[in-house]
């Protein structure tokens, strides 16, 4: 620094003026005194050449100081920085340049605004440029900077003011103190004292503070809590001891005393808690020390264990309790180390292994077992040792130590640590379970009897458990729904009546399962269908009986039988068919046959007796009578014959490529004369196509269907067939436009359950044994019939062909 005052001296050209003026006049002053006028001559060369030496040298020396000042600004280990008074940079420090990681030529000329922060600039602006123009300095305040990278750093910035000769500021010089580590010290050291007091507040505990003699100058709002009745003032100033129950002072007094020498660690006193003298407290303590080590108060933590010392009370009484239910136990308990070597057995070794407990101390757990045994206990009881975990009913087999006999044994055991968590043995239980191992092999022989019965009889077993909706099933039913033992071995209850259980037959099995409810003893059976995994409808007998119901009646268990009875229902339906059939049949024969026969029969024996009478329109209309009786007696014969051609699998089938168109007109011809006797005109459109079909069969078919259109047709109407072609199919329709019918009778069409048919608008009477032939012939083909109808507008039959 004074190397930058002489310099601001030395640029004021009035001192250098004043300076060479004073030398001067000495010189000068000193030379008249001493010197004749030819020396004065001589003395004013000399003092001129002396005046230009000076000169002279007060240049260097200027120069000199000007580069000795600029070298160390440079070097200086602080960060400088000189600025115009428009705040822009004239130099930098090398360790401003260090620390702010610029170059020199990346700073110089720009605004020291461009090295401040946002939040620093108004403040630099506002409170420091004013504070220097004004007064010259300002010294430490606090700015916020920014370094080329970006990051920000904390500083304190003392700057003075540059002035020239006459006082006028031209610029000002900077040093810049980073801080930002102080202020993260400060930051954490605040931080701590936070945490420090959110400690003290928030423990569940008395926090005290005491002076090295023990008065008390701080407690926290827990203890005051806890201790009750006092505030803070009422507790500041008083003694530790003074809350201490007198018995206890004397050892509180000696405690405090020895703390100062080494820590104590948790003691236990009386203390006056909420008014009580006798709650037991827990009480730890430290003795606080200054930089030097010298003692300076004392904290206590305190903490009330009235409740602790209550409940070891009651665990001694819990103990006491636990070894009168040990000893009067029919179970055997025991301790064992390591090594398998008794420290503890119970009673009742004597009735369970044949060992009073005095013989077994110092016998091993292993000398117990079976032979047999040995290897796979030890291999299991070292597994579960290694892997620390405790062994749950584990069966083992042991020989009685009296008469010699194998006993079966069930054995729980957990493990026992010390205080450091080291292992130290296991503690256990065992239990014979002679009786019920024999009991069970009883079990599970009679269990292997039934399964053998059901699985012979193919009877499927379940249990349903209502009220954790689950139920087992067993293989046998598994296998009878598609499924594996282990896909449905267990199922919700609700899956299997969303998944499994016919939708029509639903309301059947809850109606016997609420029957079976009633009928307490006996099992409920019924047939129902179920739905197997791939689809299929199986038709099973169920047996049902409710084992266990809630306080309202409702079943809470249930088991039931189940066998496949598929075959036999398939059976039955089959000879219900048949009955129903051989009924039909045998209708048809008895009247449909009978009826157009004796018509014949009739009419021809009027005929014969009376031929040479009857005048001639009579005969022909007796003949006509006589030949529409045939017709459709031939008709009739011709159907039953095709059909039962059918169900016998003697009709032959060649399908080949025919011409439709040709097939339908010939048929329209057969029936050309019964069409005309009602005036019907049938119209064929839209049928020339080639079919592959059974040229026998596919005549039939139209046959038929055309003799029933126009069969229910109103006279003086007419009949179209068409054909409509697919991509993957012929559709052949057969439209009339006459009664109609119900749809009653369109479900029963292509039946024989249908026993009345529907009479024609002539009282022509048909069996429905036509159309069943059609849709067996369809069938045949693989195609569809079907019929679209409504009553009084006429009908349109439609059977479909492979395309």
């Amino acid at each position: 620094m004074r190397g930058f005052i002489v310099g601001e001296l030395y640029r004021n050209k009035i001192v250098q003026i004043l300076f060479i003026f004073v030398v001067f006049v000495a010189l000068e002053t000193s030379l008249v005194r001493v010197l004749t006028l030819n020396e004065i001559s001589f003395a004013v060369i000399l003092f001129l050449v002396i005046l230009f030496a000076i000169a002279f040298a007060l240049v260097v020396w200027r120069r000199a100081v000007r580069l000795f000042k600029d070298n160390r600004f440079d070097h200086i280990p602080v960060m400088l920085l000189n600025a115009d008074n428009a705040g822009r940079l004239t130099g930098v420090s090398n360790y401003w340049l260090e620390n702010f990681g610029f170059g020199k030529n990346e700073v110089i000329g720009r605004s020291i605004f461009d090295f401040l922060a946002d939040e620093s600039k108004t403040y630099f602006k506002e409170v420091c440029s004013q504070e220097l123009f004004r007064v010259g300095f300002y010294k430490d305040s606090p700015c916020r900077f920014v370094k080329k990278d970006g990051e920000c750093f904390d500083a304190l910035v003392s700057a003075i003011a540059l002035k020239d000769e006459r006082g006028r500021m031209h610029g000002y010089q900077c040093s810049i103190t980073d801080i930002s580590l102080q202020k993260q010290i400060e930051n954490q050291l605040r931080e701590s004292k936070l945490l420090y007091k959110k400690i003290i507040y928030t423990i569940p505990d008395i926090f005290i503070q005491t002076d090295v003699d023990g008065y008390i100058n701080f407690i926290n709002d827990k203890g005051l809590d806890i201790i009750g009745k006092y505030t803070s003032e009422s507790y500041i100033g008083r003694n530790l001891l003074s809350i201490i129950s007198p018995e206890d002072r004397p050892k509180a007094e000696r405690n405090i005393k020895l703390m100062f020498e080494k820590q104590l660690g948790l003691e236990q006193y009386k203390l006056s808690i909420n008014g009580s003298e006798d709650a037991f407290c827990g009480v730890n303590g430290d003795v606080l020390r200054d930089e030097s080590s010298i003692p300076y108060g004392i904290i206590f933590i305190i903490r009330d264990i009235t409740q602790i010392k209550k409940n070891e009370q009651k665990l001694i009484e819990s103990e006491e309790k636990f070894r009168s239910l040990v000893e009067t136990s029919p179970n055997l308990t025991w301790e064992i180390l390591p090594d398998g070597r008794f420290v503890y057995v119970s009673p009742q070794s004597l009735s369970i292994f044949g060992y009073k407990p005095q013989e077994l101390y110092g016998m091993r757990f292993f000398d117990l077992l079976a032979p047999s045994e040995i290897e796979r206990v030890s291999k299991r009881f070292a597994e579960d040792v290694k892997n620390l975990q405790p062994v749950i009913a584990f069966e083992v087999k042991a020989i009685h130590g009296q008469n010699g006999k194998e006993i079966n044994v069930d054995i729980s055991t957990s493990l026992i640590f010390n205080d450091k968590g080291d292992f130290v043995g296991l503690r256990g239980i065992a239990r014979d379970i002679t009786i019920q191992k024999q009991s069970e092999q009883k079990a599970t022989k009679f269990k292997e009897y039934l399964d053998m019965v059901l699985r012979s009889g193919g009877i499927g077993f379940w249990f349903t458990d209502f009220s954790k909706n689950t139920t087992v099933i067993d293989e046998v039913w598994a296998n009878m729904l598609g499924f594996t033992k282990e896909e449905l071995s267990v199922v919700p209850t609700d899956s299997i009546m969303q998944s499994f259980l016919h939708p029509d037959d639903k309301e059947t099995v809850i109606n016997h399962i609420k029957e079976s409810m009633v009928k307490e003893n006996d099992a409920n059976s019924f047939e129902h269908r179920m739905i197997t995994k791939s689809g299929e409808i199986k038709w099973v007998l169920a047996s049902v009986k409710v084992v266990k119901v809630d306080a309202d009646g409702m079943p809470i268990e249930m088991i039931g039988f189940m066998k496949d009875i598929t075959d036999r229902k398939i059976a039955q339906i089959q000879i219900a068919e048949a009955n129903s059939t051989k009924d039909k049949l045998f209708s048809i024969i008895a009247h449909d046959l009978r009826n157009p026969l004796n018509a014949v029969i009739g009419f021809s024996e009027l005929l014969v007796n009376n031929h040479e009478s009857y005048e001639t329109h009579k005969i022909g209309e007796y003949s006509n009578c006589i030949h529409s009786s045939a017709t459709n007696l031939n008709s009739l014969l011709e159907n039953l014959l095709n059909w039962a051609n059918t169900q016998r699998g003697m009709l032959t089938f060649n399908p080949k490529p025919i011409d439709l168109d040709a097939i339908i007109s010939e048929e329209i011809e057969n029936v050309f004369y019964v069409a005309q006797k009602k005036n019907i005109i049938i119209n064929s459109f839209n049928n020339k196509l080639m079919v592959k079909a059974d040229s026998y069969l596919l005549r039939i078919i139209i046959r038929n269907l055309l003799t029933n259109a126009i069969k229910y047709s109103n006279p003086n109407s007419k009949v179209d067939i068409y054909s409509l072609s697919f991509k993957d199919s012929i559709e052949i329709n057969v439209h009339d436009y006459g009664v109609g019918m119900t749809e009653e009778i369109k479900s029963n069409l292509f039946g024989l359950s249908n026993s009345k048919s529907q009479r024609g608008t002539a009282n022509e009477r048909g069996t429905g044994l036509g159309l069943l032939v059609c849709k067996e012939f369809v069938e045949k083909h693989d195609g569809k019939i079907w019929v679209e109808s409504k009553l009084g507008e006429g009908s349109i039959f439609t059977f479909s062909l492979p395309n």
